[in-house]
């Protein structure tokens, strides 16, 4: 089938948006911002201290919408040395007298039995005057000798609290009249996305390669220059995400593509797409949305241009597992069904026209090692849309991949004749293989999951389940490799995986026969928990998230007996259909829990869920169900959700009973009394 023959016209049109305009409620930014005028501002001292430095170093901050939230800062020496500024006066009061009491400040000079390090200054509790908010400055590290800044914060109390970083130093003026201005609590922070502003376009991505967006949001002064920072989930009303928004000749949307995972670090975000080859050629557009509290301008989308490169396109997949079981078994009646996630709708289209797709409930994780700095439990990659698989020098042990597939669709008294596992490598930075490597499979003797569940547990390195502060399931070794607990001793089946990527090869498919593992599930004389895949090479797997859909892992199955029906669409702990069901029988209230897997704040979430008196709470009342806010966004916002995390307890009548927000759940007792008043 080509791939031309897939879009679905949704109907929504972006083309054409005005910036500012609204869609939904939403704010539509597709121009580059205007930097506001501050010339209202006035640059005198009303009264100054007797500063030692000829060369006094000046700056000012905007904390609100008027006159009384100005803040001068004035940066002096105590020795009039011309070097090593140490001593700092600020108008935390915002009366234009640096001389009040409270607003000198040492970089050397501690009280006497002061125990705290010297080199910083902490500015707390300046309050604007009409205004709830708190504004705390932590100055505390400098870049060279004179200048402040550098991993600084500043944090802010009250109604929509959060916090910024100034992840690059403050800039100084000796001049009041020239001194850099910057600003918080007023206007709409700005993202760059790739260093671009909204609007700018992000130049071309080629499809079948992985791209990246890295953006920082900034809250912008009286110049570009003059900036800081919104760290990594601390935006005011949570983290944004990032899409592809696919749009047809006419700007008309027909697909939406999230990027996902990446690095969180600077103060930015980074996210990623292994760009699927089904992309079309041409002007398509990145969006940002920002789920922005009210302080800040309420929820926006910020537009940036991107042209898609795509000579494959419109190409059908080579299958090597399909073609396998149809040569060694070409009886007619020979059955032969494709097992792979799919949930209705577009991923549910063929590799090639005669493959039979069956949609089935799935799951894969790579689990990742740690470093000596960084455990492997705090990583879970079950929701990126690609997995890491093979040795990496960064962490102790090689990345290994787990993987199951739900064999209820085929009949109970179906005869396996075959089995076959395809996966797909994407060629990238750190992905390769040298000739004679192999791929192997390991059947598992344990259940696990694939993403973090309401009660904390989730598979890791530590045996194939985990729960925060339980050790998990014994394991004799790092990863599931203990034959006798984790694992079964022979491989299930290998692949020679030599040699990729050759030159110019943006990926490969291959294929396990796993027919002897596949049989004994089918006629339950092993248990079906999946197994795990480990690498002599380095590989990059399409996982069942991935968006060039044929490309997911898949189990090809030749058989004999009845037709094969399709039961379960999503993975599990996140079949919202299942739950609904679950819970009118059991007249229990639903409780969806709203997450994004790029979303640091929901790590401290699952620490809240893992406690043991939440989870015997959310098991005996409620019935539970994990929801991706990248695949459940319309819903999220029929519900009101405006940031991650967030729980929702829905009754019996589909009505919202109550939610609990991202604060709440940061906090075990909050979260249990939220939980106590569910009935």
């Amino acid at each position: 089938m080509r791939w031309s023959g897939l879009w679905l016209a949704l109907g929504v049109w972006t083309g054409g948006l005005a910036a500012g305009s609204d869609v939904k409620g939403v704010k539509v930014i597709n121009k580059p911002p205007l930097l506001e005028d501050f010339s209202w501002v006035s640059r005198e001292i009303k009264k100054a201290p007797a500063f030692v430095s000829q060369k006094v170093r000046y700056c000012i901050w905007v904390l609100g919408t008027g006159k009384q939230s100005v803040m001068v800062m004035a940066w002096d020496e105590s020795e009039g040395t011309g070097k090593g500024y140490d001593t700092l006066y600020a108008d935390r009061n915002f009366n234009g007298d640096l001389t009040d009491e409270g607003e000198k400040h040492y970089w050397k000079n501690l009280a006497p039995g002061e125990k705290r390090l010297p080199e910083y200054y902490h500015l707390e509790n300046s309050k604007v005057a009409g205004g709830n908010a708190v504004f705390n400055f932590k100055f505390e590290s400098h870049c060279g000798e004179n200048n402040l800044g550098w991993s600084a914060h500043l944090t802010v109390e009250g109604p929509g609290g959060h916090s910024v970083n100034l992840h690059n130093v403050i800039l100084w003026s000796h001049e009041l009249k020239t001194a850099p201005l910057y600003t918080l609590g007023r206007g709409a922070p700005t993202p760059y996305l790739n260093e671009k502003a909204p609007g700018e376009s992000l130049g071309a991505w080629t499809a079948g390669a992985g791209v990246s967006t890295w953006y920082r949001i900034s809250a912008l002064g009286d110049k570009l220059a003059h900036q800081i920072n919104f760290p990594y989930g601390g935006f005011p009303g949570g983290a944004p995400t990032t899409t592809l928004r696919l749009l047809d000749d006419k700007g008309v949307t027909v697909e939406e593509m999230p990027l996902t995972g990446g690095c969180a670090c600077g103060g930015g975000y980074g996210h990623h797409l292994q760009l699927p080859l089904r992309v079309p050629p041409g002007k398509h557009v990145v969006v940002s949305s920002a789920p922005r509290t009210p302080e800040y301008g309420g929820p926006a989308e910020y537009h940036y241009p991107v042209e898609i490169k795509n000579d494959d396109y419109g190409k059908p997949l080579a299958d090597p597992a399909h073609a396998a079981l149809k040569q060694a078994f070409p009886g007619a009646d020979v059955r032969i069904v494709s097992l792979r996630r799919a949930t209705g709708g577009k991923d549910e289209v063929k590799a090639f026209a005669s493959e039979t797709l069956l949609p089935a409930r799935t799951g894969d994780n790579s689990l990742e090692h740690g470093t000596d700095h960084h455990s492997g439990r705090e990583f879970v990659h079950g929701h990126e849309d690609q997995l890491p698989l093979g040795p990496d020098g960064r962490y102790r042990k090689p990345y290994q991949v787990l993987m199951k597939f739900d064999l209820s669709g085929l009949p109970k008294d179906a005869q396996v004749l075959g089995a076959q596992l395809r996966v797909a490598s994407f060629r990238g930075d750190f992905v390769g293989t040298k000739p004679g490597h192999k791929l192997r499979a390991y059947a598992l003797r344990e259940e696990w999951y694939e993403t973090p569940q309401p009660d904390g547990a989730y598979s890791c390195y530590a045996g194939p389940r985990w729960k925060p502060g339980t050790g998990g399931v014994a394991s004799a070794t790092d990863g599931p490799e203990d034959p006798v607990k984790d694992r079964l001793p022979d491989a299930a089946g290998e692949a020679d995986v030599g040699g990729f990527p050759a030159q110019d090869e943006k990926f490969r498919a291959f294929a396990l026969d796993l027919t002897g593992t596949v049989k004994q599930w089918q006629e339950g004389k092993l248990p079906n928990h999946g197994f795990v895949l480990q690498c002599e090479g380095k590989l990059n797997l399409a996982s069942s998230e991935s968006a060039d859909f044929v490309l997911r892992p898949t189990l090809v199955i030749a058989y004999k007996g009845g037709e094969a029906t399709a039961k379960f669409t999503s993975p599990a702990g996140e079949d919202l259909e299942t739950a609904k069901v679950n819970a009118a029988r059991l007249k229990r209230p639903l409780m969806l829990y709203f997450f994004s897997p790029t979303c640091g704040v929901c790590k401290k979430a699952r620490e809240v869920f893992a406690d043991r008196h939440i989870g015997e709470l959310i098991k005996g009342r409620t019935v539970p169900v994990t929801l991706p806010i990248e695949q459940h966004g319309k819903l999220a916002q029929e519900l009101g959700v405006q940031a991650v995390p967030t729980v929702v307890f829905l009754g019996p009548d589909g009505a919202a009973k109550k939610t609990v927000e991202a604060k709440e759940l940061q906090n075990v007792e909050v979260f249990l009394r939220a939980l106590s008043e569910i009935k």
